[in-house]
């Protein structure tokens, strides 16, 4: 798919799951304005209930016992309302009428707003947007009237809403992190696919190089077979025997990618003394084929340096870390490994004298096809994948590697290998 197409399907979605989530905002927003309207209808319902029951309780009298001289009009109120009666009533019909129990009420007088009586003394709560139920029918020579306020009125509303909002939320949120997920890997796709593009135009280069060379070296010698010369039969010889191990051990990484990824490597440990295996793997690498002049130096400190380990893999993982520091070292590579004793394991260090790598590329050097570059200019040949191999490896065997840059220049690749026991094969699944 063309990256045009890709980019409208994006933001063609991306817009469409905006207008989804505003929808369902407004959806949401709507639902908890009609619960709040239900629960003022039953508010209202509460206090109609409250007046009616305690209009047809209140012993037959005259409600309005202005004629006892001395009384306030407070005090002729409370004749006939009777608070206990009120407070009961309240209770009963809010529980009935399903509304939250957390209320505060309050007798007021009309003419001036002066709080007559209040329920609950002391409390600071907001007292805004009471409900109001007129006390006229009760006690006509002032006019009273009941305030009703409910001050975690949206946390009740809220909370009976709770499932079918919660319900919501949740798929909601569901939709947004899955279309988050299918954006970063489609991008994490086209990454991955334009990093295999480079990966085989990489690999087909490898290969065609050595096959070239090998083709015209034969080419010489057969032309040249009917002047036998020594020296130049040596010399191509040497350079058959060259290419031909660069186009072994190419094959021999592409292989190993292979297995890692049908998960069909296996490890077999064995006692391995690494101040034996280190020297050797490093003189048969580079002693023979590297084209640079190379210094070796070794501080093999470690005390028992025994481990148990596959001698294979073991011996790949130093050729693939030392061929890595010859790379990058530039025209005249320093290589220093040391090795010493760590908890249950030994520890063993590559420092070369290159460049060193950037902070923000050092957690990426061990990905697979990844290679250190400037800008989009590969200076070295390779696979990007002896690092990968290399890390894959290592934690198989239960250890484990890190990478920081030396001072003044270079990189150090840390290695910790533990100390183990001899055990039967055993398949590796990275």
């Amino acid at each position: 798919m063309k990256k045009k197409s890709v980019f409208f399907i994006i933001l063609f979605s991306s817009i469409s799951l905006v207008i989804l989530v505003m929808v369902q905002i407004l959806w949401m927003n709507n639902a908890f304005d009609l619960a709040e309207d239900q629960f003022n209808h039953r508010v209202n319902l509460a206090l109609t209930e409250t007046i009616a029951e305690m209009e047809r309780l209140l012993p037959e009298q005259d409600l309005c016992p202005y004629q006892q001289e001395g009384l306030t009009a407070e005090c002729k109120l409370f004749l006939t309302v009777d608070i206990r009666l009120l407070d009961s009533l309240l209770s009963k019909y809010i529980l009935y009428n399903q509304l939250d129990t957390r209320y505060e009420y309050r007798v007021v007088k009309t003419s001036n707003d002066s709080v007559v009586y209040r329920n609950k003394e002391g409390e600071r709560l907001d007292l805004s947007n009471p409900y109001k139920a007129c006390l006229s029918c009760l006690y006509q020579q002032e006019i009273f009237h009941l305030e009703l306020f409910f001050p975690f009125k949206k946390r009740f509303i809220i909370y009976e809403m709770g499932i079918w909002l919660g319900v919501s939320l949740f798929f909601l949120l569901v939709v947004v992190m899955g279309f988050s997920l299918m954006i970063y890997h489609t991008f994490r796709q086209k990454k991955i696919s334009r990093v295999k593009d480079d990966f085989i135009n990489n690999m087909t280069h490898e290969f065609q190089t050595p096959i070239s060379t090998i083709s015209l070296a034969s080419e010489v010698l057969l032309k040249s077979a009917g002047k036998p010369n020594s020296e130049m039969i040596s010399q191509y010889a040497k350079i058959i025997y060259d290419e031909n191990f660069r186009l072994r051990t190419n094959v021999e990484r592409v292989l190993q990618l292979a297995l890692i990824e049908n998960d069909e490597i296996q490890i077999e440990k064995t006692p391995l003394d690494l101040h034996q295996l280190i020297p050797d793997t490093v003189k048969n690498l580079c002693l023979e084929h590297c084209e640079k002049e190379v210094k070796i130096d070794y501080d093999l400190r470690a005390n028992p340096s025994v481990i148990h380990a596959d001698v294979v893999h073991m011996t790949n993982i130093i050729s693939n870390l030392v061929d890595n520091a010859v790379k990058y070292s530039g025209e005249a590579p320093e290589i220093k490994i040391l090795t010493r004793n760590s908890d249950n394991g030994v520890l063993m260090n590559f420092i070369d004298n290159g460049q060193g790598i950037p902070p923000s590329r050092q957690k990426l050097v061990f990905d697979k096809f990844s290679r250190i570059s400037s800008g989009n200019v590969h200076n070295e040949k390779g696979f990007g994948i002896g690092l990968y191999y290399a890390k894959t490896m290592i934690e198989a065997h239960g250890g484990t590697i890190i990478i920081s840059n030396e001072s003044p220049a270079g990189s150090n690749f840390e290695v910790f290998i533990p100390a183990g026991t001899n055990r039967d094969q055993m398949n590796i699944k990275p």
